[in-house]
Protein backbone atom coordinates (compact mmCIF):
# COMPACT_ATOMS: atom_id res chain seq x y z
CA UNK A 1 0.00 0.00 0.00
CA UNK A 2 1.26 3.51 -1.00
CA UNK A 3 2.32 5.60 2.05
CA UNK A 4 0.82 9.69 1.73
CA UNK A 5 3.44 12.17 1.65
CA UNK A 6 4.54 13.68 4.71
CA UNK A 7 3.20 17.10 3.69
CA UNK A 8 -0.39 16.04 3.12
CA UNK A 9 -0.23 14.13 6.51
CA UNK A 10 1.04 17.86 7.92
CA UNK A 11 -1.72 18.93 6.12
CA UNK A 12 -4.26 16.71 7.84
CA UNK A 13 -3.28 16.54 11.00
CA UNK A 14 -3.83 20.85 10.40
CA UNK A 15 -7.16 19.86 9.64
CA UNK A 16 -7.58 17.77 12.24
CA UNK A 17 -6.52 20.32 15.16
CA UNK A 18 -9.08 22.82 13.58
CA UNK A 19 -11.76 20.68 13.21
CA UNK A 20 -10.90 19.94 16.98
CA UNK A 21 -10.61 23.41 18.36
CA UNK A 22 -14.12 24.36 16.53
CA UNK A 23 -15.95 21.22 17.87
CA UNK A 24 -14.66 22.72 21.60
CA UNK A 25 -16.03 26.44 20.48
CA UNK A 26 -12.53 28.00 20.79
CA UNK A 27 -11.36 28.31 17.27
CA UNK A 28 -8.04 29.69 18.04
CA UNK A 29 -4.28 28.80 17.03
CA UNK A 30 -1.96 27.70 19.65
CA UNK A 31 0.30 30.35 20.75
CA UNK A 32 3.62 31.09 17.95
CA UNK A 33 7.00 30.06 20.08
CA UNK A 34 8.62 32.30 17.56
CA UNK A 35 6.70 35.20 18.33
CA UNK A 36 6.52 34.97 21.53
CA UNK A 37 10.47 34.94 21.43
CA UNK A 38 10.58 37.50 19.40
CA UNK A 39 8.57 39.52 21.61
CA UNK A 40 10.29 38.81 24.56
CA UNK A 41 13.82 40.12 22.50
CA UNK A 42 12.15 43.30 21.23
CA UNK A 43 10.69 43.92 25.35
CA UNK A 44 14.94 43.46 25.80
CA UNK A 45 15.80 45.79 23.36
CA UNK A 46 13.25 48.72 24.83
CA UNK A 47 14.68 47.89 28.31
CA UNK A 48 18.29 48.39 27.05
CA UNK A 49 17.27 51.31 25.50
CA UNK A 50 15.22 52.61 28.51
CA UNK A 51 18.17 51.68 31.11
CA UNK A 52 20.91 53.20 28.45
CA UNK A 53 19.00 56.29 28.38
CA UNK A 54 18.62 56.61 32.01
CA UNK A 55 22.25 56.25 32.62
CA UNK A 56 23.57 58.64 30.22
CA UNK A 57 21.15 61.00 30.75
CA UNK A 58 22.59 60.86 34.69
CA UNK A 59 26.25 61.08 33.09
CA UNK A 60 24.87 64.24 31.22
CA UNK A 61 24.20 65.80 34.61
CA UNK A 62 27.70 65.42 36.15
CA UNK A 63 29.88 66.58 33.02
CA UNK A 64 30.10 70.06 33.52
CA UNK A 65 33.85 70.90 31.45
CA UNK A 66 33.57 70.88 27.64
CA UNK A 67 36.78 69.56 26.50
CA UNK A 68 39.04 71.54 23.76
CA UNK A 69 38.30 69.27 21.01
CA UNK A 70 34.61 69.54 21.79
CA UNK A 71 34.90 73.54 21.62
CA UNK A 72 36.17 72.78 18.55
CA UNK A 73 33.76 71.31 17.04
CA UNK A 74 30.70 73.34 18.32
CA UNK A 75 32.39 76.71 16.69
CA UNK A 76 32.94 74.85 13.83
CA UNK A 77 29.18 73.73 13.28
CA UNK A 78 27.32 76.50 14.51
CA UNK A 79 29.53 78.43 12.17
CA UNK A 80 28.93 76.65 9.16
CA UNK A 81 25.52 75.89 9.76
CA UNK A 82 24.77 79.63 10.38
CA UNK A 83 26.55 81.28 6.94
CA UNK A 84 29.86 81.73 8.39
CA UNK A 85 31.72 79.21 6.75
CA UNK A 86 33.93 75.93 8.04
CA UNK A 87 35.64 78.23 10.03
CA UNK A 88 37.08 79.01 13.79
CA UNK A 89 36.70 81.18 16.62
CA UNK A 90 39.40 83.05 15.21
CA UNK A 91 37.57 83.47 11.38
CA UNK A 92 40.28 81.25 9.82
CA UNK A 93 39.59 78.25 7.76
CA UNK A 94 39.78 74.48 9.37
CA UNK A 95 40.84 71.44 7.35
CA UNK A 96 42.44 69.83 10.44
CA UNK A 97 38.71 68.55 12.13
CA UNK A 98 36.29 66.26 9.35
CA UNK A 99 33.16 67.67 8.76
CA UNK A 100 30.93 64.94 9.91
CA UNK A 101 30.43 65.79 13.30
CA UNK A 102 30.27 69.49 13.48
CA UNK A 103 27.81 69.56 10.75
CA UNK A 104 25.95 67.76 13.17
CA UNK A 105 26.31 70.01 15.81
CA UNK A 106 25.40 72.70 13.58
CA UNK A 107 22.18 71.18 12.72
CA UNK A 108 21.21 70.25 16.35
CA UNK A 109 22.08 73.82 17.52
CA UNK A 110 18.71 75.04 15.07
CA UNK A 111 16.96 73.00 17.90
CA UNK A 112 19.04 73.67 20.94
CA UNK A 113 20.54 76.82 21.11
CA UNK A 114 23.48 75.93 23.63
CA UNK A 115 26.39 74.64 21.01
CA UNK A 116 27.76 72.46 23.50
CA UNK A 117 23.67 71.01 24.38
CA UNK A 118 24.18 70.26 20.85
CA UNK A 119 27.21 68.49 20.89
CA UNK A 120 26.05 66.47 23.71
CA UNK A 121 22.56 65.93 21.94
CA UNK A 122 24.17 64.51 18.87
CA UNK A 123 26.26 62.34 20.80
CA UNK A 124 23.26 60.93 23.12
CA UNK A 125 21.15 60.20 20.13
CA UNK A 126 24.01 58.21 17.94
CA UNK A 127 24.99 56.16 21.32
CA UNK A 128 21.29 55.07 22.00
CA UNK A 129 21.32 54.04 18.27
CA UNK A 130 24.00 52.14 18.59
CA UNK A 131 22.34 50.30 21.19
CA UNK A 132 19.60 49.34 17.99
CA UNK A 133 22.53 48.46 16.17
CA UNK A 134 24.52 45.86 18.26
CA UNK A 135 21.13 44.43 19.03
CA UNK A 136 20.58 44.10 15.29
CA UNK A 137 24.41 42.84 14.47
CA UNK A 138 24.38 40.37 17.16
CA UNK A 139 20.92 39.05 16.35
CA UNK A 140 21.97 38.39 12.61
CA UNK A 141 25.46 36.75 13.82
CA UNK A 142 24.33 34.69 16.87
CA UNK A 143 20.72 34.88 18.21
CA UNK A 144 18.02 36.76 20.14
CA UNK A 145 19.68 35.80 23.42
CA UNK A 146 22.97 37.07 22.42
CA UNK A 147 21.32 39.85 20.61
CA UNK A 148 19.49 40.97 24.03
CA UNK A 149 22.75 40.32 26.21
CA UNK A 150 24.84 42.44 23.76
CA UNK A 151 22.14 45.46 23.98
CA UNK A 152 22.18 45.30 27.61
CA UNK A 153 26.27 45.80 27.78
CA UNK A 154 26.55 48.34 25.04
CA UNK A 155 23.71 50.50 26.93
CA UNK A 156 25.20 50.11 30.06
CA UNK A 157 28.39 49.93 29.97
CA UNK A 158 30.05 52.66 31.65
CA UNK A 159 32.75 54.20 28.85
CA UNK A 160 30.26 54.18 26.42
CA UNK A 161 27.53 55.67 28.55
CA UNK A 162 29.44 58.69 29.30
CA UNK A 163 31.38 59.40 25.87
CA UNK A 164 27.60 59.25 24.74
CA UNK A 165 27.25 63.04 25.94
CA UNK A 166 30.44 64.09 25.51
CA UNK A 167 31.12 67.02 22.83
CA UNK A 168 33.20 64.27 20.38
CA UNK A 169 32.97 62.59 17.62
CA UNK A 170 33.52 59.22 18.36
CA UNK A 171 30.03 58.03 19.24
CA UNK A 172 29.20 59.17 16.14
CA UNK A 173 31.84 57.43 14.12
CA UNK A 174 31.65 54.52 15.64
CA UNK A 175 27.38 54.38 14.97
CA UNK A 176 28.19 55.28 11.38
CA UNK A 177 30.82 52.22 11.23
CA UNK A 178 28.55 49.73 13.07
CA UNK A 179 25.73 51.10 10.82
CA UNK A 180 27.81 50.32 7.62
CA UNK A 181 28.44 46.91 9.20
CA UNK A 182 24.91 46.13 9.63
CA UNK A 183 24.36 47.18 6.01
CA UNK A 184 26.70 45.29 4.61
CA UNK A 185 25.99 42.10 6.05
CA UNK A 186 22.32 42.63 4.64
CA UNK A 187 23.25 43.42 1.66
CA UNK A 188 24.82 40.20 1.67
CA UNK A 189 21.62 38.31 2.73
CA UNK A 190 19.58 40.49 0.64
CA UNK A 191 17.89 39.90 -2.92
CA UNK A 192 17.12 41.42 -5.73
CA UNK A 193 17.11 45.18 -6.36
CA UNK A 194 17.07 45.66 -1.99
CA UNK A 195 20.66 43.84 -2.77
CA UNK A 196 21.91 46.84 -4.61
CA UNK A 197 20.13 49.56 -2.07
CA UNK A 198 21.86 48.15 1.06
CA UNK A 199 25.33 48.01 -0.78
CA UNK A 200 24.41 51.64 -1.80
CA UNK A 201 23.76 52.07 2.37
CA UNK A 202 26.68 50.51 3.51
CA UNK A 203 29.18 53.09 1.26
CA UNK A 204 27.28 55.86 2.02
CA UNK A 205 27.87 54.97 5.55
CA UNK A 206 31.45 54.04 5.14
CA UNK A 207 32.16 57.51 3.71
CA UNK A 208 29.78 59.13 6.44
CA UNK A 209 32.05 56.88 9.19
CA UNK A 210 35.42 58.93 7.22
CA UNK A 211 33.98 61.92 7.42
CA UNK A 212 33.76 61.12 11.40
CA UNK A 213 37.11 60.75 11.94
CA UNK A 214 40.17 59.84 9.47
CA UNK A 215 40.56 56.26 10.65
CA UNK A 216 37.22 55.43 8.64
CA UNK A 217 39.17 55.38 5.47
CA UNK A 218 40.77 52.18 6.80
CA UNK A 219 37.30 50.44 7.26
CA UNK A 220 35.92 50.70 3.40
CA UNK A 221 39.23 48.86 2.33
CA UNK A 222 38.81 46.20 5.30
CA UNK A 223 34.69 45.84 3.98
CA UNK A 224 36.00 45.38 0.16
CA UNK A 225 38.33 42.75 1.69
CA UNK A 226 35.27 41.24 3.60
CA UNK A 227 33.14 41.49 0.79
CA UNK A 228 35.55 39.44 -1.94
CA UNK A 229 36.25 36.91 0.77
CA UNK A 230 32.37 35.99 0.86
CA UNK A 231 31.94 35.88 -2.96
CA UNK A 232 34.95 33.67 -2.48
CA UNK A 233 33.15 31.50 0.11
CA UNK A 234 29.78 31.54 -1.73
CA UNK A 235 31.75 30.31 -5.05
CA UNK A 236 33.37 27.54 -3.66
CA UNK A 237 29.51 26.66 -2.28
CA UNK A 238 28.48 26.92 -5.79
CA UNK A 239 26.30 29.82 -4.78
CA UNK A 240 26.79 32.50 -7.94
CA UNK A 241 23.81 34.48 -7.68
CA UNK A 242 25.50 37.80 -6.22
CA UNK A 243 27.87 39.35 -8.42
CA UNK A 244 30.71 40.97 -7.44
CA UNK A 245 31.37 44.06 -9.68
CA UNK A 246 27.41 45.26 -9.27
CA UNK A 247 27.68 45.19 -5.29
CA UNK A 248 31.37 47.23 -5.58
CA UNK A 249 30.18 49.50 -8.31
CA UNK A 250 26.73 50.69 -6.40
CA UNK A 251 28.76 50.83 -2.94
CA UNK A 252 31.97 52.94 -4.56
CA UNK A 253 29.37 55.22 -6.57
CA UNK A 254 27.50 56.37 -2.90
CA UNK A 255 31.19 55.99 -1.09
CA UNK A 256 32.06 59.05 -3.76
CA UNK A 257 28.94 60.91 -3.71
CA UNK A 258 29.02 60.93 0.19
CA UNK A 259 32.68 61.93 0.12
CA UNK A 260 33.13 63.94 -2.77
CA UNK A 261 32.33 67.37 -1.52
CA UNK A 262 34.79 67.25 1.55
CA UNK A 263 38.02 66.11 -0.75
CA UNK A 264 37.22 69.07 -2.98
CA UNK A 265 37.22 71.20 -0.01
CA UNK A 266 40.25 70.52 1.01
CA UNK A 267 41.71 70.55 -2.57
CA UNK A 268 40.33 74.57 -2.44
CA UNK A 269 41.68 75.12 1.02
CA UNK A 270 45.31 73.28 0.61
CA UNK A 271 45.90 73.35 -3.00
CA UNK A 272 46.29 69.24 -3.09
CA UNK A 273 44.22 66.35 -3.43
CA UNK A 274 44.34 64.47 -0.23
CA UNK A 275 42.35 62.50 2.67
CA UNK A 276 43.01 64.14 5.64
CA UNK A 277 45.46 66.50 6.70
CA UNK A 278 45.23 65.12 10.17
CA UNK A 279 48.03 62.31 9.86
CA UNK A 280 50.67 65.02 9.49
CA UNK A 281 50.09 66.46 12.81
CA UNK A 282 49.52 63.38 14.49
CA UNK A 283 53.08 61.98 13.51
CA UNK A 284 54.80 65.22 14.77
CA UNK A 285 53.09 64.70 18.63
CA UNK A 286 53.56 60.86 18.04
CA UNK A 287 57.65 60.71 17.47
CA UNK A 288 58.52 63.90 17.94
CA UNK A 289 56.69 65.11 21.34
CA UNK A 290 53.58 67.73 21.71
CA UNK A 291 56.02 70.66 21.53
CA UNK A 292 56.12 70.08 17.92
CA UNK A 293 52.70 70.58 18.06
CA UNK A 294 52.84 74.21 19.27
CA UNK A 295 53.69 75.10 15.49
CA UNK A 296 50.75 73.06 14.31
CA UNK A 297 47.61 75.31 15.30
CA UNK A 298 45.04 73.03 13.62
CA UNK A 299 43.43 75.82 11.15
CA UNK A 300 46.01 78.67 11.53
CA UNK A 301 49.48 79.63 9.92
CA UNK A 302 51.64 81.00 11.58
CA UNK A 303 50.40 84.49 11.76
CA UNK A 304 46.83 82.97 13.20
CA UNK A 305 44.55 84.62 10.69
CA UNK A 306 45.24 82.97 7.12
CA UNK A 307 43.18 79.59 5.70
CA UNK A 308 44.38 76.22 6.90
CA UNK A 309 47.41 74.18 6.95
CA UNK A 310 50.29 72.96 8.89
CA UNK A 311 54.10 73.59 9.01
CA UNK A 312 53.89 69.90 8.94
CA UNK A 313 52.46 68.36 5.86
CA UNK A 314 55.13 66.71 4.10
CA UNK A 315 55.72 64.57 7.20
CA UNK A 316 54.70 60.74 6.95
CA UNK A 317 54.53 57.38 8.14
CA UNK A 318 57.06 56.43 5.88
CA UNK A 319 58.91 59.34 6.18
CA UNK A 320 59.31 58.57 10.19
CA UNK A 321 59.83 55.07 9.17
CA UNK A 322 63.21 56.03 6.88
CA UNK A 323 64.28 58.88 9.45
CA UNK A 324 64.24 56.71 12.69
CA UNK A 325 63.16 52.74 12.31
CA UNK A 326 64.29 52.07 15.62
CA UNK A 327 62.79 54.78 17.37
CA UNK A 328 58.87 53.90 15.10
CA UNK A 329 59.29 50.50 16.33
CA UNK A 330 59.86 51.57 20.18
CA UNK A 331 57.19 53.66 19.81
CA UNK A 332 54.68 51.04 18.10
CA UNK A 333 55.25 48.69 21.13
CA UNK A 334 54.94 51.10 23.77
CA UNK A 335 51.68 52.35 22.31
CA UNK A 336 50.80 48.55 21.99
CA UNK A 337 50.92 47.97 25.70
CA UNK A 338 49.36 51.18 26.59
CA UNK A 339 46.39 50.17 23.99
CA UNK A 340 46.23 46.90 26.24
CA UNK A 341 46.24 48.42 29.23
CA UNK A 342 43.64 50.48 28.52
CA UNK A 343 41.63 48.04 26.75
CA UNK A 344 41.63 46.19 29.78
CA UNK A 345 41.02 49.05 31.81
CA UNK A 346 37.37 49.77 29.73
CA UNK A 347 35.88 46.03 29.41
CA UNK A 348 37.17 44.88 32.97
CA UNK A 349 38.51 41.15 33.13
CA UNK A 350 35.14 39.49 33.18
CA UNK A 351 34.22 40.79 30.23
CA UNK A 352 37.53 39.94 28.25
CA UNK A 353 38.00 36.47 29.66
CA UNK A 354 34.54 35.94 27.48
CA UNK A 355 35.43 37.16 24.41
CA UNK A 356 37.90 34.12 23.62
CA UNK A 357 34.81 32.15 24.56
CA UNK A 358 32.72 33.74 21.89
CA UNK A 359 34.78 33.39 19.48
CA UNK A 360 35.76 29.85 19.41
CA UNK A 361 33.04 28.37 21.74
CA UNK A 362 29.55 28.71 19.62
CA UNK A 363 29.30 27.62 16.45
CA UNK A 364 28.88 29.97 13.49
CA UNK A 365 26.79 28.29 11.11
CA UNK A 366 26.88 28.75 7.06
CA UNK A 367 24.12 31.62 6.99
CA UNK A 368 25.24 33.43 10.06
CA UNK A 369 29.24 33.26 9.11
CA UNK A 370 29.34 36.59 7.16
CA UNK A 371 28.17 38.40 9.96
CA UNK A 372 30.11 37.44 12.45
CA UNK A 373 33.46 37.69 10.15
CA UNK A 374 31.84 41.67 9.81
CA UNK A 375 32.18 41.85 13.44
CA UNK A 376 36.07 41.24 13.11
CA UNK A 377 36.57 43.98 11.29
CA UNK A 378 36.51 46.89 14.01
CA UNK A 379 38.89 44.75 15.68
CA UNK A 380 41.82 45.69 12.76
CA UNK A 381 41.98 48.82 14.32
CA UNK A 382 43.33 47.73 17.28
CA UNK A 383 46.64 47.49 15.16
CA UNK A 384 46.70 50.67 13.22
CA UNK A 385 45.74 52.92 16.84
CA UNK A 386 49.06 52.65 17.91
CA UNK A 387 50.90 54.04 15.01
CA UNK A 388 49.69 57.22 16.59
CA UNK A 389 49.15 58.92 20.40
CA UNK A 390 46.30 56.54 21.70
CA UNK A 391 43.86 57.89 24.30
CA UNK A 392 40.87 55.86 26.00
CA UNK A 393 38.60 56.98 23.37
CA UNK A 394 40.28 55.82 20.83
CA UNK A 395 39.06 52.47 21.50
CA UNK A 396 35.13 52.56 21.65
CA UNK A 397 35.01 51.87 18.10
CA UNK A 398 35.90 48.57 19.38
CA UNK A 399 34.43 48.01 22.09
CA UNK A 400 30.45 47.44 20.48
CA UNK A 401 32.26 44.53 18.77
CA UNK A 402 33.76 42.79 21.60
CA UNK A 403 30.75 43.28 23.44
CA UNK A 404 28.72 41.00 21.36
CA UNK A 405 31.24 38.48 21.52
CA UNK A 406 31.23 38.42 25.47
CA UNK A 407 27.49 38.31 25.30
CA UNK A 408 27.78 35.02 23.09
CA UNK A 409 30.53 34.11 25.49
CA UNK A 410 27.99 34.18 27.90
CA UNK A 411 25.53 32.21 26.36
CA UNK A 412 28.34 29.69 25.95
CA UNK A 413 29.15 29.24 29.43
CA UNK A 414 25.46 28.83 30.36
CA UNK A 415 24.83 25.92 27.45
CA UNK A 416 28.24 23.82 29.22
Amino acid sequence: MKRAPASSIALLDEAGAIAARAASGTDERPANPRSSRRDRSLWALGASLLLGLLLRWQYWSLTRVIGTDGAWYATLGVNLLHGRGYTDATGAVNVFFPPLYPVGVGLASFVVRDPEAAGRLVSLLAGLTLVGVVFALARLAFDRRVAAGAAFLAALLPTLANNSVLVLSDRLYTCCLYAALLAGVLAWRAAGPRRLAWHALTGAFLAATALARPEGYLHAAAWVAWLVAQHGAAGRRGDLRRPLGGALLVAALAYVVVLSPYLVFLRHETGAWRLTTKTATNVVVAYRGAAADEHNRYSLNAAGTAEGGFEANHDSLLAELRRAPLGFAKHYRTELQTESTMLFDQLTPALLLLVPLGLFALPWPTPRRPACAALLLPLLQLGFLPLFPIEPRYLLAVLPATLIFAAAGALALAER
